[in-house]
This record gives structure tokens, sequence and C-alpha cells, in this order.
């Protein structure tokens, strides 16, 4: 049984600090509160907190004791490759050609930073793409609501556990050992970072910012899962304000919302989404590519870091106009649809669609092209007219829901899935967009149920196994999804 102040107390929280603890989480803001009230002398009073949480002057400091109970700190270097390689190899070279010679400078933001890792990782890059960074001005600022995990931050000595995804020889150029298990960051890094507080939850926390010059680049990635709709909004509309034109806004792939961003353009890259600042909306599907107009005005531009897991080798741009010898045209509308031209591929779906022969591959890709351009009462009849020549194909109930999700008719999608469920009870992508829209209709209960069949399912297979109609991510990548987007009360 819990606390009869808990909804009380949860809506003060929300509304002060940002932090979102919905009823299935009520466990957990439980214990946290009972540790904080023990660290302030408070004993086990929970009654106590709630009168303080009230009072409109409550103390800061108390707020730190809360924040530093209520949140978790779990992060790594180089976490999520693909919004890394974006960065890298597209977004810093177009900066570069910008501003070479003219006004060279670089501002970055890290909002909710934890404790350090994501900053960090963002200065070795550009150390590792600039060559001649010294004649550059960059500003890494890194934030967050923690005070604790600033200061573990400001120190920049870390375990084992952080260089997880992190080749050797970069941890070994960046790092010296200190202890018996600790690792200490170069001082040349450490200094190209700015720590502060701030709340993301003040209603505007941009102004804060006075003493730092427009961002160009805003990352935000695993922290806003936290927070509730509405917050998500207003923090997207600061980070808006906070952007130079033509910025970037960098969240992880569970966090992307086209309604709660919807000030932004998106631009979609061969595994990534971002969004950016543009004058009149658009959408974007974009190839990462390794060379650049920068190229033109620079010897080189040199993307050091060798391959590796974080880091994908993503091939430059093939134009459709030249034709690619040696391949069957399923293989050429597969190539034109991973580089973003839908148009053309769905021109090939059709003119092959019209020969005889196996249709459901062809008509699956057409109607996903159709989908990525927005046409979606298109791609919904193609999902009809598979269904005619298949109903047995549990992949097309999951495109179609897909669909309707986008559609934001959800009963209807919840119902498609259901259909699905009935041929392949363990269709993983079904279960992990049932429990997505589940959430969204605000039955977590039932999205719990999803969730931990997506864990059956993945029992026992190896992390880096990348499994397919998963658009590359690998099965520690999904049960990382499951565990940081929903967090069910033990």
């Amino acid at each position: 049984m819990h606390h009869p102040k808990l909804r009380e107390i949860s809506a003060l929280i929300d509304e002060i600090l940002g932090l979102n603890f919905p009823k299935n989480r009520w466990g957990d803001l439980e214990r946290g509160l009972l540790s904080a009230s023990k660290e302030l002398g408070l004993g086990e009073s929970i009654d106590t907190l709630a009168m303080l949480l009230a009072d409109r002057n409550v103390d800061p400091k108390f707020l730190d004791v809360l924040a530093n109970h209520l949140t978790v700190g779990e992060t790594y270097f180089f976490r999520e490759k693909h919004s890394l390689d974006v960065f890298q190899k597209q977004i810093i070279p177009e900066l570069l050609a910008e501003r070479f010679g003219k006004d060279q400078h670089i501002n970055i933001w890290s909002a909710g930073c934890c404790s350090g890792e994501e900053p960090y990782t963002l200065a070795m890059l550009l150390m590792e793409t600039i060559p001649d960074l010294s004649k550059w001005n960059i500003s890494i600022l890194a934030t967050d609501l923690n005070p604790r995990f600033l200061k573990k931050a400001k120190e920049g000595i870390y375990s084992s556990w952080s260089f997880r995804e992190t080749p050797k020889e970069v941890q070994l150029r960046y790092f010296k050992k200190v202890g018996s298990a600790g690792w200490q960051i170069d001082e040349t890094i450490r200094k190209m970072v700015d720590f502060k507080q701030i709340n993301l939850a003040e209603p505007d926390f941009s102004a804060q910012l006075y003493l730092y010059p427009d961002r160009d680049v805003i990352f935000c990635r695993n922290v806003l899962m936290y927070f509730s709709p509405e917050l998500i909004r207003r923090v997207g509309l600061n980070f808006y304000d906070a952007l130079r034109p033509q910025g970037w806004f960098i969240t992880s792939p569970v966090e992307l919302s086209d309604e709660l961003f919807d000030e932004f353009s998106k631009v979609q890259y061969d595994r990534c989404i971002v969004y950016r600042k543009t004058i009149h909306k658009q959408v974007l599907h974009k190839p990462i590519s390794h060379s650049h107009k920068a190229a033109e005005k620079r010897e080189r531009l040199v993307f050091t870091l060798k391959a590796r897991k974080t880091v994908a080798d993503i091939p430059s741009k093939t134009k459709h106009s030249n034709p690619i010898t040696g391949v069957q045209p399923y293989e050429l509308a597969e190539h034109l649809f991973r580089k973003g031209q839908y148009a053309e591929c769905a021109t090939l779906c059709r003119s092959e669609l019209l020969k005889a022969g196996q249709k459901h591959n062809w008509q699956r890709l057409l109607s996903r092209s159709f989908a990525n351009m927005g046409q979606l009462e298109e791609s919904l009849r193609v999902c009809h007219e598979m269904l005619n020549f298949n109903r047995l194909d549990a992949d097309t109930y999951y495109l179609m829901a897909t669909i309707l999700a986008e559609k934001r008719e959800l009963a209807e999608a919840v119902k498609v899935l259901n259909q699905g469920f009935y041929i392949d009870p363990d269709h993983l992508m079904s279960h992990l967009l049932m429990a997505g829209i589940l959430r969204r209709m605000s039955k977590d209960t039932t999205a719990a149920i999803h969730l931990e069949k997506i864990k059956k399912i993945l029992n026992g297979l190896d992390a880096e196994v990348i499994l397919n109609e998963t658009e590359g991510l690998t099965v520690g990548r999904i049960l990382e999804m499951v565990e940081s987007q929903f967090i069910s009360e033990r």
C-alpha cells in the first residue's frame, strides 16, 4: 500500500523538478523519498517532505537532495552511435565549411549530461575531427539537475563500466589510470567542457544561458522520457529558442515525437532522425556522406576514430541516375530506400509490380516508401492489397499498425496488432509498437505485459545480434529501450 500523499507529491515533483512519476512508478518514488528523508534528518517522514515541497519558497538545497535520490545516473561514453555519426560526419563538417576563415566558433549544449560521459564524448569527437582545433573557439556547455552528477563529471574519473562501448585505443589516448579501478580524463578534454546546474523544468531555463551565445547543436538524450508530455513540449520550445537559425537538436530514438517537437524540421539520415531549426518546416531524408564541400576549403577533414561498434562506416551517397551494375532490381530498390530516395524506390516498385511473379516484397517496399513520403492513405491501400494476397503474414499487420499509429488512429492500430498476434504471438516489433501505443493511451499496465513478452523473446540472445526488420537495432539496444522508457514498479 502506497503512502496516501504520493499523488500530491508526484504532482509537485513534476511541477518543480520536471520528474514524472506516474502511478506505476510510485514504488520508485516512495523509495527515493524515504532515502532523501533520511539524508535530510527527517527520519522516514514523507508527510514532512510533502509539506516542504508545498512551500513555494522551498530551500534549493532541499531540492538538490531530492534530485540526488530521484534521478538515475546511468550512461557511458560513445552511447547511441548513429546520432554521434551524424554529429561527427555531417554537422561538424558543415559548420567547418560555413565558418572556416571567418568567425571560427562552435557552440554545443549537452542538456541532462548526467556524470559527463556525453559532453566528454563530444569533445573527443571534435578533437578527432578538427585537425587545427586550437584555432577554433569551442564552447561545450553541459548541464544537469543533479549536483552530485555534476561533481563527478567535473572530477572526470570513471570506472570501466563507462567504457563498455569505447575502443581501447581511444580510452588509452584520452584517459590515464588512477587508483585500482579508475580512469581520469585528459586535462585538455576536461577543460573543453563547462558544467552548470540547470533545471529544465523551470518555465524559461534558457534565460539562465545569457553568458553563452546561441547554440549550434543541442544534445538531450534519454532525459525527456522522464518528463510529462506537457513539459517535453515546453522544453522543446526552449531548446528551439536557444538554438541559432539552422541549429540542430538531437534526442534519442525513443524520444522522437513529431507532435511534441513540431516546430522543428525533421532530417532523416541512414539510421538516425534529428531535428533542425529552419524557417520553413520540412522533412528531409539524407544519407550520411563522408565527403563534403568543406573538403574544397581544407586539405583534409579526417575522421580518425577507427572503425568500431560505436561509429558506423556508412557508405557514401549513390545517386539513382548513376546505374549500379551487377545488382538485381529488388536489391536496387532496397538500396534506394536505404538512401532515402523514396519516390525513385516507389517508381521502381510500381514498375516491377506490373510484371508477373511474386508481389509481396515489392508491395511491402512500396507501402513503406509511401509511408516515408507522408502518403499514408496510399501506404494503407497497399497494405490491404497485401492482406488480400496473404492474410497470414504478421509483418503486414505490423506495417499497417505503424501507419495507423502515425495517423493517430490508436484504437484501430491496437486491433490490427492483435490480429497479427493470432498469426505470430512472438512478433517482436509488434509487441514493442503495441507497448508504445498502449502507453500513449495511458494503459501502462497492459503495456507492461508486452514489454515483459519482449524480454522473454530476447532472453538468451547475444546483445550484439542485429535483428531483422528493426532498422539495424541490436538485441541489447532493444532491451535498453525497454528498460529506460518503461520503468515498472518493483
